[in-house]
């Protein structure tokens, strides 16, 4: 689910961006840095563990 949420928001930004005709500044850059590692490290904590 966390993926969905993070690609729509980042799709969106990019049509904002795209709607304004610019390149995002540096704290939104650092923004959608923090919002992907967000949900990387959330993917990363529930992978389901290997049997051994």
């Amino acid at each position: 689910m966390g993926q969905m949420i993070l690609f729509e928001t980042l799709f969106a930004l990019l049509y904002g961006f795209l709607w304004e005709g610019r390149w995002p500044h540096l704290t939104e850059i650092i923004a959608i840095a923090l919002l992907c590692a967000s949900v990387l490290t959330c993917a990363a904590a529930h992978r389901p563990r290997g049997s051994a």
